[in-house]
């Protein structure tokens, strides 16, 4: 195994990067990088918490929507302090109701990583405790059933996200296997659900957290197969003796194109000092 690429993902908020993201998402042969919050990221969101707290869940404190109230049609409806940790399920229960196949494990995965990433920057004012049972989540291979239909777009992956939130919040046991089959169990593999305050479950739900992680899996791909389609002009290129003339960067930059400018120098790089073509003059 090669330890440098599989070194540990650290999450801050701001510098996770695609490739990383992609490498934790999907792992190697069954093995994936352990997922750990930047030192010092604790006590951030916790003292960030403790202003939301002051601010906002304080006695007396003006009512404001999704802390001391519903949400949608129920925006009006107060929740009492006292029924606040029961309201979070609540939430989470009404609006996981996604449809269709289920997203594989590499999908829940990039979603959850991408999650975590979003939630530890302190923005959403949750406790520590919900993205280190995220990462948790990911470390023990805690990947929920998440239906891939549901999302409401650019309103938030508002269902998928709910069913996420229900093994988080230990409301649900169901994960998938290693083969992607919904025939696992959290409490089974050492997952201890999360007991969630006011506000979280919101801030669990309202991002684009799977249609981004969806959109990196498959950005990645793309690029892939870009580069093997490099390789195979390449390869075609040299089975043929075609003249290297017709990838020459004066050509292409005639015609503008800044992809076809950047094939064409990775075709001719492939075949650097081959031999079997002419170079043009």
């Amino acid at each position: 195994m090669n330890e440098t690429r599989m070194r540990p993902v650290v999450l801050d908020g701001r510098t996770l990067t695609r490739a990383v993201a992609v490498e934790a998402a999907r792992g190697r042969q069954g093995t994936y990088p352990e997922v750990r919050l930047e030192a010092g990221t604790r006590a951030r969101l916790a003292d960030l918490r403790t202003r939301v707290e002051r601010a906002w869940l304080r006695p007396g404190a003006a009512p404001v929507y999704g802390f001391h109230t519903g949400v949608g049609g129920l925006k009006d409806r107060l929740v009492p302090p006292e029924e606040a940790r029961a309201f979070q399920l609540e939430y989470l229960r009404a609006h996981a109701v996604g449809v269709g196949p289920l997203l594989s494990p590499a999908e829940v995965r990039a979603t959850i990583l991408v999650k975590s990433n979003n939630l530890a920057r302190g923005h959403s004012g949750v406790r520590p405790e919900i993205v280190e049972g995220l990462v948790s989540m990911l470390n023990l291979c805690v990947h929920p059933l998440i239906p891939a239909q549901g999302s409401m777009g650019a309103s938030g992956d508002l269902a998928p996200l709910a069913h996420m939130g229900l093994v988080l919040s230990g409301d649900s046991d169901a994960i998938l296997d290693e083969s992607g089959r919904p025939q696992a169990s959290a409490r089974a593999r050492g997952f201890k659900g999360v007991s969630l305050e006011a506000k979280e479950a919101m801030a669990l739900t309202n991002s684009a957290s799977v249609i981004h992680a969806i959109g990196l899996l498959a950005v990645t791909d793309a690029e892939n197969l870009l580069k093997a389609g490099d390789v195979a002009a390449a390869l075609s290129c040299e089975a043929m003796f075609a003249e290297a003339g017709a990838f020459d960067a004066r050509l292409q930059e005639s015609r503008g194109f800044p992809g076809q400018m950047a094939v064409a120098e990775n075709v001719r790089r492939l075949r650097e000092g081959t031999g079997r073509a002419d170079e043009a003059g």
